[in-house]
């Protein structure tokens, strides 16, 4: 039997919090999408989520930021940042700091949708070990 993904997004643009959502609800992922970063904190604390994916510029805190609360309360939690920047050394702290992953704009939406299935396989198979 497969799972049901639950994705948080927080993105401050909206028209890219829609998009991400359309595609992940059209491709069988549920979702909650804010734009509203302590929504989303107080939504991840209530709610057990597989995927978190964060927009790294956002007003008041960036994706590492916001990223680091996430892991504070969930040291295993999966969380895929992504930007508009090519400043490598972003990337680099994301990893570093626990990012699952790094993606740069524009998203190519099949490559996020394989990491998310491959991801959701791999961790079905850990937990039936």
């Amino acid at each position: 039997m497969e799972k049901i993904m639950k994705i948080l997004l927080i993105d401050d643009e909206e028209s890219t919090l829609r998009a991400f959502e359309n595609v992940l609800l059209l491709n069988g992922f549920d979702c909650f999408a804010t734009s509203d970063i302590e929504l989303g904190l107080t939504t991840y604390q209530k709610t057990c989520f597989d995927f978190v994916l964060l927009d790294y510029q956002m007003p008041y805190k960036n994706g590492i930021e916001v990223m680091s609360e996430i892991l504070s309360m969930n040291l295993t939690a999966n969380v895929i940042i992504y930007t508009g920047h090519t400043d490598t050394s972003i990337k680099q702290t994301a990893i570093v700091k626990g990012a699952f992953e790094f993606l740069y704009k524009p998203i190519d939406f099949k490559e996020l949708l394989n990491m998310l299935i491959n991801s959701n396989q791999h961790i079905l198979e850990l937990e039936t070990i």
